[in-house]
């Protein structure tokens, strides 16, 4: 019963991989909307700071909303373009910038992939222990396929090198 159950288990959790990356996705956006939204109200209550610049160094994040300062988000109620100066009035939003140099952290380091392989050594490690017949390993072993055998399932990063087909 409780092989069963692990089964169980580690099927559910196979199902749920494709699911975090999205859930990750979705998370980011939401967080990034209600700071944008926050910033619109600050925006019209706050007292604004007055940016200039050449109009060639403004680097956009979106269009006449949001400009990147010194690897700082700024949020623009207004601006003005006017002999190659422009000036910008806003604020500074260090919330949408700490959660930018997350997402850039997280996709340098991109932690995620080791981790689901990880996980899919320790399910293996499950699986060969529980001895049940009809569990991952074993089904993939009863193949034919030698390299479904849960021998070369064990370490996926480790390369098998095998002579190339002969006519």
């Amino acid at each position: 019963m409780r092989k069963k159950v692990i089964s169980v288990i580690f099927r559910f959790l196979l199902l749920l991989l494709p699911v975090i990356p999205l859930c990750y996705a979705i998370v980011v956006q939401v967080k990034q909307e209600m700071i944008q939204a926050n910033m619109k109200e600050k925006t019209e209550k706050a007292l604004l700071h007055k940016v200039c610049m050449n109009e060639t160094e403004v680097r956009w994040i979106k269009y006449g909303k949001e400009i990147l300062i010194n690897g700082r988000m700024f949020d623009i109620k207004s601006f003005l373009v006017k002999n190659g100066i422009a000036t910008f009035f806003g604020l500074f939003d260090d919330e949408e910038t700490a959660l930018l140099n997350q997402i850039k952290k997280d996709h340098q380091n991109n932690t995620g992939g080791k981790q689901i392989v990880q996980l899919f050594k320790l399910f293996q490690f499950i699986n060969n222990n529980a001895g049940e017949a009809d569990n991952f390993s074993a089904s993939l072993s009863s193949l034919k396929y030698p390299a479904y055998q849960s021998s070369s399932l064990l370490d996926p990063l480790i390369p098998r090198f095998f002579p190339p087909p002969q006519v």
